[in-house]
């Protein structure tokens, strides 16, 4: 009996997945995640952390979150839509956590409403709505930049650099902390 070659058929459709994959980009793993309420969202700028789940934690530790999306603004960020916050991720790690309190053009998120931690204080959003407190929570900046659309003010301690992006007017676009080895 003659074996018989597979068909043309069956290897061109093998082709369309592949070409297909490689198009849209490898599945989402958050698609099965599930928001959990019952946990409140924090940024922690005192332990680096994101409600308990600091930065070089592996993304899946995120699970409480939901599901996410991947940003158009880069392959390794991820936005979590409904609480305002952006995650990047390298070699399935997180390296950076950003909160959007106020619409921003490179993320498509809702507003952040959660809480940030600063000196032993979880305090509203809202409550550090300028650049005066900023400084005033943080002290001086290691470095600032300025342009017509945006302040940055720098924060740099150890491995860790925060980033405080804001508006011309003064408001808080996104607040970040990014770990870097």
């Amino acid at each position: 009996m003659r074996e018989r070659a597979p068909s043309a058929g069956f290897s061109s459709i093998g082709r369309g997945v592949s070409f297909l994959r490689n198009l849209l980009g490898p599945r989402n793993p958050t698609l099965g995640w599930t928001r959990d309420p019952s946990r409140s969202i924090e940024l922690d700028l005192d332990s680096d952390s994101l409600s308990g789940v600091p930065l070089d934690s592996e993304f899946d530790c995120l699970e409480f979150l939901g599901p996410a999306r991947r940003s158009t603004a880069s392959q390794g960020l991820w936005e979590f839509s409904p609480i305002g916050v952006v995650v990047e991720v390298h070699a399935a790690h997180i390296v950076g956590y950003l909160v959007v309190p106020i619409p921003d053009e490179h993320f498509g998120v809702e507003p952040y409403t959660g809480e940030v931690a600063i000196e032993g204080r979880r305090v509203p959003i809202a409550w550090i709505g300028r650049e005066r407190d900023v400084t005033q929570a943080f002290g001086k900046p290691t470095r600032r930049d300025e342009d017509i659309d945006e302040t940055v003010l720098f924060y740099e301690i150890g491995n860790v650099e925060r980033q405080i992006e804001l508006t011309p007017d003064g408001r808080i676009k996104t607040i970040a902390i990014f770990s870097y080895p």
